[in-house]
């Protein structure tokens, strides 16, 4: 059982049960749709490279070296924070 007439061909009408409005309202909302899905996607990723470039500079940040100086300053600070302590902690 066919809803169009062989003599019609491919027509949009009543008989095809799909009113024109109807398409044309699904064609509008999946635009808006897509254009909001979109600038979502979008704003994520900009974030998201926001972040990575973060990242990085405390990756760089903590590739630099553990200076002499450095080391003095941790030994000095766990002696005066630990006075009991009976590790011996090189000056």
């Amino acid at each position: 059982m066919s809803l169009l007439p062989s003599d019609q061909g491919s027509v949009l009408s009543k008989t095809t049960l799909m009113p024109v409005g109807m398409v044309v309202t699904l064609v509008v909302a999946l635009s808006v749709g897509w254009g909001y899905f979109n600038t979502q996607f979008s704003a994520i990723m900009v974030a998201l490279e926001k972040q990575d470039r973060r990242l990085e500079k405390l990756e760089d940040r903590d590739n630099l070296a553990w200076s002499t100086t450095d080391q003095k300053l941790w030994g000095a600070e766990l002696r005066f924070l630990n006075p009991d302590l009976k590790l011996k902690i090189p000056e």
